[in-house]
């Protein structure tokens, strides 16, 4: 038996995605109260700050943001999150600049044809 479940579940439409978007890039990444709170980005009060965090997650996981646009965001700068948002942007930059290097060396590698 499952627990009831009162609440309603509303699909997010593109208005609510471009606030999303906006407010990571105003607020930065994992200041989801501060970005939900904003009067600019009002359409999101309906939303938890939990839920914006999962669909940033989502949006980033199935490729709605690019890479080169992720690198591109602040992390939020202060709070309990503030180390671990900063050390995977820290990592995703090593790992694109890692990839550039390994794509560069590959057509030498293979050498003359």
């Amino acid at each position: 038996m499952g627990r009831a479940n009162n609440r309603e579940y509303r699909v997010w439409d593109a208005a609510e995605e471009a606030a999303l978007k906006a407010g990571v890039k105003k607020h930065g990444l994992g200041a989801w109260e501060r970005i939900r709170t904003d009067p600019d980005f009002n359409v999101l009060l309906h939303r938890t700050g939990v839920q914006l965090k999962d669909k940033w997650r989502n949006l980033v996981k199935f490729r709605h943001i690019t890479p080169d646009e992720t690198l591109e965001l602040q992390p939020k700068t202060s709070g309990p999150w503030h180390k671990k948002y900063t050390a995977t942007a820290a990592a995703a930059q090593r790992l694109a600049a890692a990839g550039t290097a390994a794509a560069a060396a590959a057509p030498a590698a293979a050498g003359p044809a």
